[in-house]
């Protein structure tokens, strides 16, 4: 698989994360976000992106921020801001990855 394409499935996983966390209970809430910031940390971002683009609108690191907040607080009381601001980041860096992709 190629590196865009890696980084689009580890993406995909994110946003799947997001789209579920409402309906899990704070400890698999937690577990998940730690998993799934794992695998989004190893994405080969930097063959797949030219240098910081992925940054650009600061959406990766929104994506980690929601994701590392929901892990360390799962019950909190802006979770739910959290999973919102977080699936939204999300899926402004997929179509602004897959426009790049197209480009190339």
């Amino acid at each position: 698989m190629n590196p865009e394409a890696r980084v689009l499935q580890a993406l995909d996983e994110v946003q799947d994360a997001f789209r579920h966390f409402r309906e899990m209970d704070p400890d698999s809430r937690s577990e998940i976000a730690h998993e799934v910031h794992k695998h989004l940390s190893t994405a080969p971002w930097p063959m797949a992106t030219r240098a910081n683009e992925a940054m650009t609108h600061g959406w990766l690191g929104q994506i980690y921020d929601s994701l590392q907040r929901i892990e360390d607080v799962p019950d909190g009381d802006d979770v739910m801001d959290r999973i919102d601001e977080g699936l939204w980041a999300a899926n402004e860096l997929e179509r602004d990855l897959r426009q790049l992709v197209e480009a190339r």
